[in-house]
C-alpha cells in the first residue's frame, strides 16, 4: 500500500472519528501513522514513533533518535552518584505531559495536510486518554544493550491522574 492510501485512510478517519471514542480508534490511527514514518524512514517525529510503538509493542529494541530524549530523562532523574534525584525538570515534565507527542502530532498532520480537529484541546484530551489507559501497566521494556533505563511504565493515580514510573538498569 502507497504512502498516499494510508494518507487517505487517516484522512477518512480523522474525518469521521472525531473526537476519538474508542481504544481501538487510538490504536488503528497510531499504527497507520506509523506505517507513513517507516515508509518514509522518517527520523523527524522521534517521539511520535516512540508513542505508535509502545501501542502495540512491550519491548524496544531500537532507538534511534530516541535515545538522547531516553539518555536526557535518565540524567535528569539521577545525579553523578546515580542517586535518584527530583523528576520535575525539563524532558521528564514534557514526556510524562505528552506535550512534546502533542507537538510532534500536530506538526506531523500539518505537513501532511490532514485534519486538526484532533489537536482541539477536549479532543487531544480524550485521545490522550484513551492512549493512557492502552499504556497503564503495559511498560514498555528496553533491550538489554541499553543499559541506562530498563523500563517505561505509566501508572493510573485516578481517574483523571497518571504517572510514569522509570526502572533503571
Amino acid at each position: 500500500m502507497a504512502v498516499i492510501e494510508i494518507i487517505a485512510k487517516i484522512r477518512d478517519f480523522l474525518n469521521t472519528h472525531e473526537p476519538v471514542s474508542e481504544e481501538c480508534h487510538v490504536v488503528y490511527m497510531l499504527v497507520e501513522i506509523r506505517k507513513i514514518l517507516e515508509y518514509k524512514n522518517c527520523t523527524q517525529f522521534a517521539i511520535l514513533k516512540f508513542y505508535c510503538d509502545w501501542a502495540v509493542h512491550i519491548t524496544k529494541k531500537r532507538y534511534g533518535p530516541i535515545k538522547g530524549i531516553l539518555d536526557r530523562i535518565h540524567d535528569e532523574w539521577f545525579d553523578k552518584n546515580d542517586i535518584m534525584i527530583s523528576g520535575r525538570k525539563k524532558e521528564t515534565v514534557t514526556f510524562i505531559s505528552h506535550s512534546n507527542f502533542k507537538k510532534e502530532m500536530e506538526q506531523f498532520l500539518k505537513e501532511l495536510v490532514l485534519p486538526l480537529g484532533l489537536m482541539v484541546p477536549e479532543n487531544w484530551n480524550a485521545f490522550i486518554r484513551i492512549l493512557n489507559s492502552i499504556l497503564i501497566n503495559q511498560p514498555i521494556v528496553m533491550s538489554p544493550a541499553y543499559r541506562k533505563i530498563k523500563e517505561i511504565k505509566l501508572v493510573e493515580i485516578n481517574k483523571e491522574i497518571t504517572a510514569v514510573t522509570v526502572l533503571f538498569s
